[in-house]
C-alpha cells in the first residue's frame, strides 16, 4: 500500500468515525513504523493497523563454540526497500483480546 492509499483510507475512517483513536508508535531503533485507528465500527470495537519496516535480506547466526554460551540470530534489514501490510482486527470479548480478520473486503469497503 502507498502512503497517498494510506493517507484515503485514515481520511475515511476519520470522516466515518470522528470519535477514532489514532496512534503511531517507532519500531526497530526507529526504521519501522506501526499506525492503528481503534473505533466502534459496525462489527464491535475494531482496529485497523499499517506496519511498515525495511525489507528482511536475511539472517545470520552468531554463537560460541564454549559451553554455556547463547546463540542468537540476526536479521539483516535492507537500506532502501521497505515493506508494509495492513491488518484489520476486531475486539473479542470472551477472549479478551484482539482477533485478526482473514476477510479483507472491510478494508476494500474503505
Amino acid at each position: 500500500m502507498t502512503d497517498d492509499r494510506w493517507q484515503e483510507v485514515a481520511e475515511k475512517i476519520r470522516g466515518a468515525f470522528p470519535d477514532c483513536e489514532h496512534t503511531k508508535e517507532s519500531t526497530l531503533e526507529g526504521k519501522g513504523s506501526v499506525e492503528s485507528f481503534e473505533f466502534d465500527g459496525p462489527n464491535g470495537t475494531m482496529k485497523v493497523e499499517r506496519t511498515k519496516r525495511p525489507k528482511i535480506l536475511g539472517e545470520r547466526g552468531i554463537q560460541s563454540n564454549r559451553i554455556g554460551s547463547d546463540s542468537t540470530i540476526e536479521k539483516i534489514y535492507s537500506e532502501k526497500e521497505v515493506v508494509d501490510f495492513i491488518n484489520v482486527y476486531t475486539w473479542d470479548d470472551t477472549l479478551e483480546d484482539w482477533v485478526k480478520l482473514e476477510d479483507d473486503s472491510l478494508l476494500g469497503a474503505l
